[in-house]
């Protein structure tokens, strides 16, 4: 047995990984790995049982027993002749057990880690005349909350993606191709040289609904380095180590400098082109589960590239969307979309199982299709009207009406369609979409024709100069329209005959001589006869009700105007009686 010292800078470093720096107690299972993998081996052996821990490669072992305790930058490049093996990572082994027996070649070495933390003595015992032992093998005991189980989701997590055989209590876990995807029917392989280096793997859509892994999980030489958290995209990735920098000791989190700011970049460029095979193939089941990740990535103005909408112009295409889309009659919204022919793959359960990647379309266009409707829409368009699918059935009548006077009317079959076409400036809501009457009039012939209208006008002359409105009213040739109004769209329109109008571009309550009860009108001058009274009191509801408007700029069918008009029959009354 000799004794070798340990540098008391190495010690105090043992203090604080103890503590502080690997303060994830499997880290050791990825350190020894990623050890035994530059170091050239090409299988690992991992026994757990009650409290304790041993991992045994294949590789040329150590060197020096010097080599293990050279604390400094290893770095996490696969270039084992530039490098130790060792070093850093190796202590992550303190965060895991107390005592620890490193056997490799000749030498084997036992240190006490809770006594080197509690007596500050930087010493450990080693030997160099037992039977060799080939590679490097590493026995922790004194382990403290850790299970087989952890050992062995920890195994899977790091071995399945390198080519380094691992065995785990005589079962060797399996091995995964990084482009091997998790089944699900968007998952798409990803292989591209990015700005600063090469990504393989696959991505799919992910929402905060979906179960299993939350984010992207970056691998380097099949080492698991660190997640990449984008809201939208999930998936594994094997990089180059150009790609990113990452934290030491562990080297498991990412540097976010410019090389970060690229990825990033990269990745959203990646994201767009998912989303946008997503819009053009998915069904619109599909795009109502994943429009939150889409519009992470997508614009809804980009988005009108790519979709095609539902356009009804007639009556016939109304009914058939009505009975298709609402009453759950048989329709097929996907068929008409699909461009790229992809497969569709059952999903599969992730762990050990292999599922053939779809590689992620190169083009997006609706230029390929065999078969395509619908139509697409710009923010060019002069006016449009939508209703959801979900309010169709409620909207029929407004969107019948609307095609019958020739407009358009998309109907929106998911959240994203919804979303997109909220871009287009001239596209209305029908739902919201006032419903209005309009009357709108015109006067020939205008001024008294005969001594009983000259009479009947200067009695209604009387009745404005009540409400300083002096020559208000005007007799004539009166013809009028009644236009019912969606929005602006004019869905009705006819003749209508009325006894007065206010015109309120002429500021003028035009009277149809028509209509005029006149024949028992006898001019008496200013003076009010029974038959002039009368005569107001037969039409003092349209008189006060034109008044009301010209006076106090009220709207039909308003609480308002009716009130006003009250007001104005009661002053009417009072006075001439």
């Amino acid at each position: 047995m000799k004794k070798f010292n340990i540098k008391a800078d190495v010690a105090g470093q043992i203090r604080l990984f103890k503590s502080n720096m690997f303060k994830d107690k499997l880290a050791f299972i990825e350190e020894a790995i990623q050890n035994s993998q530059r170091a050239g081996a090409t299988e690992i052996e991992v026994w757990f049982k009650d409290d304790t821990l041993i991992m045994q490669d294949n590789g040329p072992g150590l060197k020096s027993i010097a080599d293990l305790f050279t604390i400094g930058k290893s770095g996490w490049k696969e270039e084992v002749d530039k490098e130790n093996p060792f070093g850093l990572g190796f202590f992550s082994c303190t965060a895991m057990g107390d005592m620890v027996l490193v056997e490799s070649n000749n030498f084997s070495i036992e240190f006490n880690i809770a006594n080197i933390i509690s007596t500050g003595k930087a010493a450990v015992k080693y030997f160099d005349d037992r039977e060799p032992v080939p590679g490097f093998r590493v026995k922790v005991t004194d382990l403290d909350g850790i299970s087989s189980y952890d050992v062995r989701k920890r195994l899977i997590a790091v071995t399945e993606y390198n080519n380094v055989k691992t065995i785990y209590n005589n079962e060797e876990i399996p091995k995964r191709n990084i482009e091997d995807t998790d089944g699900s029917k968007f998952a798409r392989v990803v292989t591209r040289q990015l700005t600063n280096g090469k990504i393989t793997g696959w991505l799919k859509p992910y929402v905060y609904a979906d179960d299993g892994m939350p984010h992207t999980k970056l691998f380097a030489h099949g080492r698991f380095i660190s997640d990449y958290q984008k809201y939208g995209l999930q998936g594994r990735l094997e990089i180059e180590d150009e790609l990113l920098d990452l934290q030491a000791p562990d080297r498991k989190s990412i540097i976010y400098n410019p090389k970060y700011t690229t990825f990033r970049d990269d990745m959203s460029t990646i994201g767009r082109e998912i989303m946008t095979d997503l819009i053009i193939s998915g069904s619109d089941k599909d795009l109502d589960y994943y429009d939150q990740a889409i519009t992470e990535f997508i614009d809804p103005g980009d988005m009108l590239k790519y979709i095609r909408f539902l356009v009804v112009e007639d009556e016939g295409r109304l009914d058939k969307a009505v009975d298709n889309l609402v009453l759950d009659r048989p329709i097929d919204t996907t068929a008409d979309k699909k461009i790229f022919n992809l497969p569709e793959v059952e999903p599969q359960l992730y762990l050990n199982k292999t599922a053939t990647g779809v590689p992620l379309p190169s083009v997006k266009s609706y230029e390929s299709a065999e078969e395509k409707t619908g139509e697409l829409l710009s923010d060019g368009i002069d006016v449009i009207y939508y209703v959801k699918k979900d309010n169709l059935l409620e909207q029929a009548d407004r969107a019948r009406q609307l095609v019958n006077t020739g407009a358009k009317v998309v109907i929106l079959r998911n959240n994203v369609e919804a979303k997109a076409i909220k871009a287009i400036t001239g596209a209305f809501d029908v739902s919201t979409l006032e419903q209005t009457t309009r009357l709108s009039a015109r006067v020939a012939n205008a001024g008294p024709a005969d001594i009983f209208e000259e009479r009947a006008l200067r009695i209604l002359a009387l009745v404005g100069n009540m409400f300083s409105r002096k020559n208000i009213f005007i007799i004539g040739d009166v013809s009028s329209d009644e236009e019912r109004l969606i929005g602006t769209v004019s869905i009705f329109k006819k003749k209508k005959e009325v006894f007065a109008i206010y015109d309120a571009e002429a500021k003028r309550i035009l009277v149809n001589r028509v209509l005029l009860e006149k024949a028992n009108l006898i001019d008496t001058g200013n003076k009010l006869t029974w038959l002039d009274r009368s005569f107001i009191a037969r039409n003092i509801n349209t008189i006060s009700h034109e008044l009301a408007h010209a006076v106090y700029n009220t709207k039909d069918m308003e609480l308002e105007h009716y009130e006003r008009q009250l007001e104005i029959q009661d002053k009417i009354l009072a006075k001439i009686f």
